[in-house]
């Protein structure tokens, strides 16, 4: 029986624990500039994603 997950950004999963499964990607804007989340948290650089939130 297929099944499907939902999880926020907040589910920040390494890549190597992604293999073999289908994300949509998340697109937000953050000073006016639009930017899609992959959901890689290999790729994802928090702290500068926080910092551009907090300016």
């Amino acid at each position: 029986m297929p099944f499907a997950v939902f999880a926020d950004g907040t589910a920040n999963l390494p890549g190597k624990m992604l293999e073999g499964i289908t994300l949509l990607p998340c697109n937000y804007v953050v000073d006016g500039k639009p930017e899609i989340y992959q959901g890689d948290l290999d790729l994802f650089d928090g702290h500068a994603y926080y910092e551009r939130l907090r300016s």
